[in-house]
């Protein structure tokens, strides 16, 4: 397990020099850049740690997906370009990215001491969690865009079709992390 953090914080830890001193854009974006790169970070290494002690190790797949399917993925459209080259791949990383947050969510709900979760409530406040996050998203990108001067909302449908493909990201979470929890018959307690 200390393997797998070492390497995270390695990984990530290159990202964020790299997001810090390389000139691909304001400042501020950067800024922005590198929250999303250390918040999921941190949530990773912290449920894993909680799911250990419970004995319950967090599949190494949602840790790829969460840090480097969603993050990376994100840092390279902001370095190469490719929200302004494809047009789907904002939708992607929306998707992905809170997908990341429902696994992670069911994820920390399923080891809290003292709460016994039913699958159906657990799933649903997951959801709700990544719905509500990434609503917050699509409102910094907008603030940023009115206070920065930055192009990050796009045209006027943009917004909109962010949060449908937060919902699908949300809802396909949501298909993984009850496979996951679930699987071998065991329980969330």
């Amino acid at each position: 397990m200390l393997t797998r953090h070492i390497i995270l914080l390695i990984v990530q830890g290159g990202l964020l020099l790299f997001e810090l001193f390389a000139p691909y854009d304001s400042l501020s974006r950067r800024i922005a850049l590198m929250i999303t790169n250390v918040v999921p970070l941190i949530a990773v290494i912290v449920i894993e740690r909680r799911h250990r002690r419970r004995g319950w190790p967090l599949f190494p797949v949602t840790a790829l997906w969460c840090t480097f399917g969603a993050v990376w993925l994100d840092a390279l459209g902001n370095f190469f370009g490719w929200y302004g080259r494809w047009w789907w791949w904002d939708h992607l990383t929306h998707g992905l990215g809170t997908g990341a947050i429902a696994v992670l969510a069911g994820s920390l709900l399923s080891v809290r001491p003292g709460i016994v979760w039913t699958k159906r409530w657990l799933l649903m406040v997951a959801l709700l969690i990544s719905q509500t996050i990434a609503a917050w998203y699509e409102v910094s990108e907008y603030l940023g865009d009115l206070a920065f001067g930055t192009q990050r909302v796009g045209p006027g449908l943009d917004t909109a079709r962010d949060l449908w493909f937060n919902l699908l990201g949300g809802l396909l979470g949501l298909i993984l992390l009850r496979h996951g929890l679930w699987r071998k018959n065991r329980k969330v307690v």
